[in-house]
């Protein structure tokens, strides 16, 4: 099959699903995988729950994630343009050779495999987001409920 992991490797008669805790919860999210809907749907409704249990009066010094949860779609163009503009820098100076080809470019295998690089990187563009998304959530606040803007 297609699922090949270590624990596999120990227990090749074993169904593959149950050889281990990784094994369980392995989706796919190419092609699209009910597991993987299934997953990412309960974790999302956890998350729901989870910040609806929260008083106002607490979420109300949430700065944070109010001011990226009423832009998530402009959070969400504004990382990819910041991200993709910023890979090919962060690449020349923290890449390496990672034995891995590109999908879209098989002659280049250089990339950032360091996890403490990808979430410096993570951190770094949330923080570069966080004011500019404040200001736009500020700007979208002073439109009426029928404007444009809101869908953004």
């Amino acid at each position: 099959g297609c699922l090949q992991t270590p624990a596999h490797e120990r227990r090749p008669g074993a169904n593959p699903y149950l050889v281990s805790p990784a094994s369980f919860f392995y989706v796919v999210k190419y092609p699209p995988d009910v597991a993987f809907w299934a997953l990412t749907m309960a974790g999302n409704l956890f998350l729901l729950a989870l910040f609806g249990a929260v008083p106002v009066r607490v979420a109300r010094r949430l700065t944070l994630l109010l001011d990226f949860g009423t832009t998530a779609l402009f959070f969400y163009i504004a990382h990819m343009l910041l991200v993709f503009l910023l890979a090919g820098v962060l690449v020349a100076l923290f890449g390496h050779d990672t034995g891995v080809t590109d999908p879209m470019n098989p002659d280049d295998s250089q990339g950032i495999d360091n996890l403490f690089g990808y979430f410096g990187t993570w951190a770094l563009a949330l923080l570069a987001l966080w004011p500019v998304c404040r200001l736009y959530s500020r700007f979208k606040s002073g439109k009426p409920a029928d404007s444009l803007w809101w869908f953004f």
